[in-house]
């Protein structure tokens, strides 16, 4: 028996009068269905705790408690004097080299059908959460996008089939080969990882009474595989299979499980830009916060029959991190230290787009749907990779990951910023601007020349008061300027740029003359 399973038993053994009387009640109510499943205490208290600790580190805190509200509302209470009281006094959840972050790994598996052997992670998120700040940063890593072996880095495949790789080489040790790849690439260190198959997303969907989705962008994609899982090539050709049409209307929608999944796959429309595989990485994101808000209702929480349904989906299609009790521990006290303080949530892509277009690069991007007019194989619409060429190292995604993880804020504005001489002189403000692009090379900045010769000192200011105002105070107090306002003899949007940077003449303070006896005033 080993220590995971002993320490379990103990603490179920301390909750045994609580779990009880939840069992007795769940009974109750589920006495008029004999066909229901007895309220097993042991896969309950598993999957609580593990649905508990892989929270905290994605909702910096937040949700996590309110899942610990959750345990203490039916009975279960997980307290550090009730559960932990033989363990160290401050233990910790499991941290990077660096000791200042805790980062999850969470995959979604394309499976194809149970009787397929294929297993390629179809959607990768890495959510990284920092002590100092309290924030979680999320990365979405495409699925086509080409990397090194991490074992053999002369040779190069899709990140997505990564997993299958490491589960050849040795049966379970796929996650850990994906893990070593996603490090090699970012510099991200795993310590926890949770595995869905995306089929277990259409269970859970409907066993919640399906969530709701704010779709951003009206599209339609006419080939869509009738049961989702087909292969269709570049041009909507269909292999064993037919297509049919799916659409989505702007806004709000509440979706089961079928349609949460075609909103999350589709990728194959001209409509707005969903046609791309980074499209579908960030509607991806949106399902999963929408399951996560869903489960977190008191609709949901306060409702056994509806917990042992979700778990039983889970336990069949999830695959996560073995937590050790002082992960509990740890978990349960950094949900109290932010369940009044929680951190922000900060999303990116890592798409040709991020890092103002200098870290990646892709095919076309969007779906190439006429025979006849698709670019060549050797890069397919969606395929990524390094601006380094065709056997490329990661330094320049490595280094912007590095940044984002310092300044998340500033990333995330992502401003496009646009520096003109008003008064400098062409020459300087080039020089001050090339400088500043050395500084931060991973932001939108371009010099665009002389806009006036005759204004004094720095200005910075956004295109509106609300929008990229942690890029103005930074950029304000790079340039030594409280000057955050647009001014008056600019009356226009210039070249639409989110944020604009004027530099003036320096200004020169003339100091007062001292007076002289003769010129005191009688």
């Amino acid at each position: 028996m080993n220590v995971k399973d002993t320490n379990s038993k103990i603490l179920l053994k301390d909750q045994k009068n609580k779990v009880n009387e939840i069992q007795t009640q769940s009974a109750a109510k589920l006495s008029g269905d004999s066909t229901k499943r007895k309220f097993d205490k042991k896969l309950f208290f598993k999957w609580a705790i593990r649905v508990f600790i892989v929270l905290v580190v994605l909702g910096g805190g937040f949700y996590a408690y309110k899942v610990l509200s959750f345990t203490n509302a039916i009975g279960l209470k997980i307290r550090p004097e009730d559960l932990l009281s033989s363990f160290k006094e401050e233990p910790e959840l499991k941290k990077d080299s660096s000791g200042k972050y805790t980062n999850v790994l969470l995959v979604g598996i394309d499976s194809r059908g149970e009787k397929s052997t294929l297993r390629n992670t179809d959607s990768m998120i890495i959510a990284s959460y920092n002590y100092e700040t309290g924030n979680t940063v999320m990365y979405s890593v495409p699925r086509d996008l080409y990397v090194p072996f991490p074992d053999n880095p002369s040779y190069y495949q899709k990140i997505n089939a990564m997993y299958a790789s490491g589960e050849n080489k040795k049966k379970g040790g796929g996650l850990e080969y994906l893990e070593k790849t996603l490090k090699s690439i970012t510099g991200l260190e795993v310590q926890y990882h949770a595995m869905i198959d995306l089929q277990g997303f259409k269970k859970i969907i409907d066993t919640l009474g399906g969530i709701t989705v704010n779709v951003e962008n009206s599209f339609t994609d006419d080939c869509y595989p009738v049961d989702g899982t087909q292969k269709i090539t570049y041009y909507c050709g269909l292999i064993n299979g037919k297509a049919q049409t799916i659409t989505f209307k702007a806004g709000p929608q509440t979706m089961n499980g079928t349609i949460a999944l075609q909103y999350a796959r589709s990728r194959h429309s001209s409509d707005n830009g969903e046609g791309t595989d980074f499209a579908r990485g960030r509607r991806q994101q949106r399902v999963i916060a929408a399951i996560k808000d869903k489960f977190l209702t008191t609709e949901t929480l306060l409702n056994p029959q509806k917990i042992l349904e979700t778990m039983d989906a889970l336990e069949k299609n999830l695959i996560v991190t073995e937590f050790t009790t002082e992960d509990i521990q740890a978990a349960v006290n950094l949900a109290n230290k932010q369940k009044e303080n929680p951190g922000k949530v900060f999303s990116f892509v890592l798409d040709p787009s991020i890092g103002a277009g200098k870290v990646l690069k892709g095919g076309n991007g969007l779906r190439c749907n006429l025979p006849g007019f698709c670019p060549n194989p050797s890069n397919p619409p969606y395929s990524v990779q390094s601006v380094a060429g065709t056997y490329p190292t990661y330094t320049e995604l490595l280094t912007l990951v590095q940044l984002i993880q310092l300044d998340p804020q500033l990333y995330k504005e992502d401003a496009i910023i646009r520096v003109y001489d008003t008064g400098i002189g062409y020459i300087k403000a080039k020089t001050k601007t090339e400088e500043l692009q050395k500084k931060y090379p991973y932001l939108n900045i371009l010099f665009f020349g002389t806009l006036r010769s005759d204004k004094e000192g720095n200005i910075v200011y956004g295109s509106n008061s609300t929008d990229f105002v942690y890029t103005v105070d930074m950029l304000a107090k790079y340039f030594q300027t409280e000057n955050k306002t647009k001014p008056d003899f600019i009356t226009s949007n210039l070249y639409g740029e989110d944020l604009v940077v004027l530099l003036g003449k320096e200004v020169v303070k003339v100091e007062a003359a001292p007076q002289t006896d003769n010129q005191t005033t009688k």
